[in-house]
């Protein structure tokens, strides 16, 4: 059983909630990775929260949660002379840590939300640092590109940390068992072990460029090779009858939303997977496939200068990259990529090891010596 390592009067106030979904199965795993190492007090916003599920999981592993709307009253009977530390998940949650920290608090963001790609993303930087540069005691970034992105306008500060998210554990191995894939539109898939699947982990939207996707991809998409589309999204039906019209639509499955263990087993029997967006800002499409030891076509996002090197376990392209480029690489990282093995660096992305450098990111912030 792990110990838990704490810092004496001080306690983690941990933002766990997206404004329109509540309480995600990544923020609830970054919480329990967190709350191995140091007490955290979870906020949640119950006015949204869709039923208990990951609330449960969080109390069952004794972690405290408060709703926003408690949170003031928490802070002032409970805590009153006490050191909090307010650890925000994007600017909502900012503005919400700035409300209720007083003096003797710090407040440490994390940046999930950062899409420099699209056209307002250079202005949001400015704007929000412009903001929050006195509020914020450490600004955390997923990735080295990002940091790059976000930072365009200036010198990078010295109150930056920069350090990835975690994977499940799942994710480390490959697996036999058989799984239920259906498509959208069809019936269940049962011949996924003898296909050569390339797969395509993204929500439908613009910036995750399936139009270019199937158009770059249409003339392998014959035979035995297909392509798996998972997630849902806006442009769903507009991606579905686009591959209609190209005449590849038995070749593409569209499965929709699953869930982790669902994505296990199609990544399970991928020869490939691959990446086209403009923007990430870290890229669990990315993370999977490598955790699963699956080479990895991509465009240059989120945390792919990280994990993936050209003729080793995949390749990386410009964003602006054209169709045939994107095609040319794909066949030869289906011709020449057999038998990856990323053991070497794929522990560091565990939810554990997520935990722990967080944990030190908190007390370099006090001042105070890091575990090891």
């Amino acid at each position: 059983m792990v110990q838990k390592q704490t810092i004496q009067k001080r306690l983690i106030v941990f933002f766990a909630y997206v404004k329109y979904q509540g309480i995600t199965e990544h923020f609830c795993n970054m919480a329990l990775a967190v709350g191995k190492y140091t007490d955290i007090l979870v906020v949640y916003d119950k006015k949204i929260e869709a039923n208990n599920k990951y609330i449960n999981v969080l109390q069952e592993n004794n972690i405290e949660c408060v709703d926003i709307l408690e949170l003031r009253h928490v802070i002032v009977t409970r805590f009153k002379s006490t050191p909090l530390l307010f650890h925000c998940q994007g600017f909502v949650h900012l503005k919400l840590a700035k409300k209720h920290s007083r003096s003797i608090d710090k407040i440490m963001i994390s940046l999930h939300c950062f899409r420099q790609a699209l056209w307002y993303g250079k202005f949001v930087a400015i704007l929000t640092y412009s903001l929050f540069f006195r509020t914020v005691d450490m600004w955390h970034i997923l990735c080295h590109k990002n940091r790059e992105d976000y930072f365009w306008f200036r010198n990078i500060p010295a109150n930056t940390s920069v350090f990835p998210l975690g994977v499940e554990e799942l994710f480390m191995t490959k697996t036999m068992e058989s799984c239920m894939v259906k498509d959208l539109e069809g019936g269940e898939i049962t011949d996924i072990p003898e296909r050569v699947n390339i797969v395509y982990i993204a929500q439908f939207q613009p910036w995750k460029r399936h139009r270019f996707l199937l158009q770059s991809l249409m003339p392998i998409l014959k035979g035995n090779t297909h392509l798996y589309l998972l997630g849902e999204g806006p442009t769903l039906g507009k991606v579905m009858g686009l591959a209609k019209e190209l005449g590849i639509r038995d070749h593409v499955t569209f499965t929709g939303k699953v869930d982790r263990k669902t994505v296990h087993y199609i990544l399970s029997h991928a020869t490939l997977a691959v990446t086209v967006s403009n923007s990430e800002t870290f890229g669990w499409c990315l993370l999977e496939p490598f955790c699963m030891d699956v080479p990895i076509v991509t465009t240059n996002v989120g945390i792919a200068n990280s994990i993936i090197h050209d003729f080793y376990n995949g390749f990386i392209l410009n964003p602006n990259c054209t169709e045939e480029q994107f095609l040319e690489k794909t066949k030869m990282a289906m011709k020449y990529l057999r038998d990856i093995d990323n053991s070497e660096i794929k522990h560091l992305y565990l939810w554990d090891t997520f935990g722990r450098t967080t944990v030190r990111c908190y007390d370099s912030m006090y001042e105070v010596e890091s575990y090891t």
